[in-house]
């Protein structure tokens, strides 16, 4: 692994950050399609019960995995699964092409 990649992973730690309003100007609403969703307070308290951790991994636990589950209970990313999805379809593609 290079040593670029390696400094990021090392960076990509649970923090706490104070945010102006410039980082606030887009504000994004996700509907989550569960039945069991945790109130705010409960969100803010899982989510500060990961402050520190750095096991950051883009397939299986990256910042929309930790949102998720901070919300719901369930560590899971959308992003991830649709490229799974895009990469296995285009990869099933090139195989049919290629016996053709």
């Amino acid at each position: 692994m290079s040593s670029s990649l390696t400094t990021e992973k090392e960076k990509a730690t649970v923090k706490r950050k104070v945010l102006g309003p410039s980082h606030c100007s887009e504000m994004y609403k996700y509907i989550y399609d569960r039945d069991r969703l945790y109130d705010a307070n409960e969100v803010v308290q899982r989510a500060i019960s990961k402050l520190g951790e750095g096991d950051y991994n883009l397939f299986t636990n990256n910042c929309e995995h930790f949102a998720t589950w901070c919300k719901t209970g369930t560590p899971c990313s959308s992003q991830v699964n649709s490229f799974i999805l895009r990469a296995g379809a285009s990869a099933v593609e090139k195989y049919y092409v290629f016996f053709l």
